[in-house]
């Protein structure tokens, strides 16, 4: 049954390529490698990549189609587009990013008829670890689309990711719509947390803080957003994202902008410290224990190294002394 759903999902998705309906396409290409905007828990991720894949190589002569040649637009300084074509489709000089695409494709081609001809595993086998690779041949379609189009479909997702937000935040309270939850994962002092984060939720982090249509209320976004990440308590990610805010605003060159960037980091530091401090309910410590002991354990060891390093090395230092001196 869901399927069904799936593939008349991804009937609408060509269809409205060909329309040029390309937010309408995003929409459903969106719904279906989220598994219905995680709200299907009942099939599996590789099925709707499948479906995606379908889609991808069902594209390819509809780009062709729409004038005859593959479109390729630009965006310039001004925000302007310029859309140019060629005659063999994408050209290595106007789109670089196409030469590895086509690059990779070829190499897990290759990949794929020595795995089969050599036997080191099934047909069926070899087709279908390669088969995820395939996912890239949906660039050429996403390429064709116009940078406007992509800015419509920017402002829906972040609305669907909003509520998506707060459908995960409902979990901690019982109530469980969104799919992958599981409720077995919980700290050592007891407060659950959720790994089934919104899947654009990274992304809208940096989209609001970057875009200009938000106002004062992309601060209120940001917060909100980053609230879910806090609540995964994957602490690697937490790590990650202080990095890239402060490079983020680093990068923006003015000086409102950098300090506005050290006080969302400062903000958030405690909170992540916080994080560092919950004690995982596998091996009952703390990201801070985990350091400390890895440190209490090297410096020894580097110690050792050290010395063992220096006597080999005052002697090598009197054997070039002297010599120097006989000469």
């Amino acid at each position: 049954m869901m399927l069904a759903v799936y593939l008349l999902l991804a009937a609408v998705a060509v269809w409205a390529f060909w329309k040029k309906q390309f937010v309408v396409f995003l929409l459903c290409y969106l719904a279906i490698v989220t598994q219905l905007f995680m709200l299907d828990g009942t099939t599996e991720q590789q099925r709707c990549s499948d479906v995606c894949i379908l889609i991808n190589i069902a594209l390819i002569p509809f780009v062709q189609v729409q004038s005859g040649k593959l479109r390729v637009t630009k965006i310039l300084s001004d925000g302007s587009e310029v859309s140019t074509s060629s005659a063999l489709g994408y050209s290595p000089r106007r789109d670089p990013f196409a030469l590895y695409v086509f690059a990779f494709l070829l190499f897990y081609l290759g990949e794929f008829i020595m795995t089969v001809t050599s036997g080191a595993d099934s047909l069926s086998y070899a087709f279908k670890v390669v088969r995820v690779c395939l996912m890239m041949t949906g660039y050429f379609a996403f390429r064709a689309i116009p940078y406007r189009e992509y800015e419509r479909f920017f402002e829906i997702g972040l609305y669907i990711t909003l509520v998506q937000g707060v459908l995960y935040l409902l979990q901690f309270a019982g109530i469980h719509i969104l799919a992958g939850y599981d409720k077995e994962k919980v700290a050592t002092e007891g407060f659950n947390f959720a790994l089934n984060i919104p899947n654009l939720t990274y992304f809208y982090l940096f989209y609001v803080l970057k875009s200009d249509k938000y106002g004062k209320w992309r601060y209120a976004i940001f917060l909100f957003l980053f609230i879910l990440v806090l609540l995964t308590f994957v602490r690697a990610i937490l790590i990650a994202l202080l990095v890239a805010l402060l490079v983020f605003f680093l990068r923006e060159g003015r000086r409102r902008s950098v300090i506005t960037g050290f006080i969302l980091v400062a903000l958030m530091l405690p909170f992540v410290l916080g994080v560092f401090q919950t004690k995982s309910s596998v091996r009952n410590t703390s990201t801070t224990e985990d350091i400390t002991q890895v440190a209490t354990r090297l410096i020894p060891v580097l110690s050792r190294s050290v010395s063992q390093c220096l006597p080999s090395a005052s002697s090598t230092s009197r054997i070039i002394l002297s010599t120097l001196l006989s000469e």
